[in-house]
């Protein structure tokens, strides 16, 4: 079960941790679990030891400390993750499926649990309006997350084209900035009112929403620093007429 709710966190909430190590994790308190319920043969104190400080360990151990927030939500969605898969498991036991053994159900689980994960993932994508998106630039293509922004505005005056803005970190890490030719658009928000955004012209934006993908050719791109994107969930924000 801790290895499955380390894979769910893992999964929901885009750690990118290897699965080797979520499994070495895994077993390791598992392995730690025993030896302090031998020890203390207390199942209270097992249960409090358990669950407040193994488990916390397990998570950060799992996916690092990376400031209050992030830990909270491993911790809080590992717990979620914990109830859900118990959950699916006990349901299962009670149906007595004849054909199901123990790793069978364990494999249901982890199927059944990863569905509702997904559409749980789907809503949280629609509602927050995040979509999964590909940028092609100078012939090649990275995927990226993109948020729908109804308060971006921003339109190049010399070609009339809406212009989305694209993380600085995400575009170098691709291709070379030397590379690429911008050009600089005038832009006003909130403490700059004068200001100038690089931009470029990007061979194709694809945005994928649930029912249909949505094509931009030659799409103009605002380069902005990666300050704007800090512990954000997307690396694009997408121009108001978009959708």
């Amino acid at each position: 079960m801790d290895f499955l709710a380390l894979l769910f966190v893992n999964y929901y909430l885009r750690r990118q941790k290897k699965r080797t190590h979520l499994l070495f994790v895994s077993f390791l308190f598992s392995a730690l679990a025993l030896i302090v319920l031998i020890w203390m043969g207390n199942t209270w104190s097992y249960m409090l030891a358990a669950h407040f400080v193994l488990n916390t360990a397990m998570v950060i151990w799992a996916f690092g400390y990376h400031g209050k927030k992030y830990f909270l939500e491993n911790w809080a969605f590992s717990y979620f993750a914990v109830i859900l898969s118990g959950g699916i498991f006990q349901w299962l036991v009670s149906l007595s499926i004849p054909f199901l053994g123990f790793v069978g159900m364990a494999a249901a689980t982890a199927l059944l649990g990863s569905a509702v994960l997904a559409l749980l993932k789907m809503r949280k994508r629609r509602g927050s309006h995040i979509y999964p998106a590909k940028l092609t630039v100078n012939g090649r293509s990275f995927c990226v997350q993109a948020y729908w922004d109804s308060g971006n505005q921003l339109f190049d005056p010399y070609t009339g084209k809406s212009v989305h803005i694209l993380s600085d970190e995400k575009l170098y890490g691709i291709i070379k900035k030397e590379d690429m030719l911008f050009r600089y658009v005038p832009f006003s928000s909130l403490g700059e009112e004068n200001g100038l955004i690089k931009v470029i012209n990007v061979d194709e934006l694809l945005i994928f929403d649930e029912s249909e993908v949505v094509r931009l050719e030659s799409a103009a791109v605002g380069v902005a620093n990666g300050v704007l994107f800090a512990e954000k969930e997307y690396e694009l924000i997408l121009h108001a007429s978009v959708f």
